[in-house]
Order: structure tokens, then sequence, then C-alpha cells
């Protein structure tokens, strides 16, 4: 049975944002060996993908007011010029700030919203369920997300890091979600891809955690966090 409300995380929970930040990468690599002739895109593309996923993974992005997940520019450009430079391409700061400015358009171009996800919310939405969105990550980037889907069609109430100075799994962003909707913790499910942020971050605040692994990767092995409750798609929400 469904709770009285549901809150979304939003990137690679209702939007692909995984895929779009591959093809962009990708094409950005792609468009900058056309105009420089400097290095092989392939090559590039491989080694800014090592690098981004190393740098995400540093514990101290998860401390409150860390650079990196309050601009994305700047972070984006750190992994630009450090995968010049391992790559031997590095020339100066022009060309990875290029790629990046590239990067950005591009991912609002390749960004998607999940097959299922539109067809769900609308459900929920008609069955009485309330809904709230919990996305961290840079203001302005996650709103515009939010507009150019109309997500808040569906979402009465969007909580954005970016505007509140902090976000999963911090507390207060489950307490301020709560108090909007008018619900106890026992009353709500969290839905979201990251396990630390969103699983780990409902849990310690009583909420039961759905973890939405879409990718069908199953948990990290030893993992110690352990979502109440694990799907694949979307769909599955509706299935008892």
């Amino acid at each position: 049975m469904l709770p009285k409300a549901i809150f979304f995380d939003m990137d690679d929970t209702i939007l692909n944002d995984n895929r779009a930040s591959e093809l962009a990468w990708q094409k950005a690599c792609e468009i900058s060996t056309h105009k420089t002739g400097l290095f092989d895109s392939q090559e590039l593309f491989k080694r800014i993908n090592v690098i981004r996923k190393q740098y995400w993974s540093d514990p101290k992005r998860d401390l409150p007011g860390d650079e990196a997940r309050l601009n994305y520019n700047f972070s984006r450009t750190v992994i630009a010029k450090t995968a010049l430079i391992e790559s031997g391409y590095f020339r100066d700061d022009n060309t990875a700030v290029e790629i990046v400015d590239n990067y950005a358009q591009l991912k609002l171009e390749c960004l998607e919203l999940f097959p299922e996800a539109e067809k769900i919310l609308g459900i929920l939405q008609k069955r009485g369920t309330l809904l709230a969105l919990l996305t961290n990550g840079v203001a302005m980037e996650q709103r515009t997300k939010i507009t150019r889907f109309g997500l808040d069609c569906y979402f009465p109430v969007c909580l954005i890091e970016g505007e509140l100075g902090y976000g999963k799994p911090d507390q207060r962003f489950f307490k301020m979600a709560l108090d909007k909707l008018g619900v106890m913790p026992n009353q709500a499910w969290m839905i979201g891809d990251d396990l630390e942020r969103d699983i780990a971050g409902a849990q310690a605040a009583e909420i039961f955690s759905v973890w939405h692994d879409y990718g069908k990767a199953g948990l990290p092995e030893g993992s110690k966090i352990i979502p109440d409750r694990i799907i694949n798609n979307l769909n599955e929400l509706l299935t008892e």
C-alpha cells in the first residue's frame, strides 16, 4: 500500500542525468577536438570519466559548504583541466573553460525524463498522494530542470540544496519536506538513487527508503546501507 506522501530525488530518479552527462562530455570533447586538433576526443573523454568519478566520490564533497557542490561550473572546470593535464594536452585554461561551457549547454539538450516518470507522477497525483521533490545541487541549474520538464506541476513542494544552503542527507531537509506536506515520518517514503544521501538520509529521519537502482547494479558488496525497498523502474512503485 502506498503511503500518504512520497519524496522524490530528481537526478537519476526522475531525470536520466547520468546518461545526459555521459553524452554531453563526449560531445563537448568532440567539438573541442574538431576546433583545436590538439587531442584525441575519445582519449580525453575516457580520462574525464575517470577523473569525475574520483572527484565526486571524494568524501569531502559531502561536507557542508564544499564549493564543488555549490558551483558546478567550478567543479567541471577542475575536472576538464585535470584531464587535459593528465593526457598531456593542456595548453591554457581557455580550452578547459570552453569544454565546460559546451558541456553545460549540451547536457540540458541531452537530458530526458525516464520513460515512465511522467506517467507514474500523474497516477500518484490523481490518487491524491502528496508529492515533494528533494534535490541537491546548484539552485539555478536545478530550478531550470524543474521548469523545463514541468515538474512543479506535480510537486507543490520543491526543495533545492542550493536555495537552502543544505541538502540531503541533512535531517533539516527531510524535516522541512515533512512539515510542508503536514505528514509524519511513518506516512512518507523517500525514493532516490543515492545510497548515502537519499537512503541513509531518509532512514535517519525514520522515513521508509526506496532505492532506485535503475542500472540494476545491485548493492555494493559489503554495503552498510540497506534500503527498505529496491526498485529498478518507477513502474514498480505501483506493484504491491
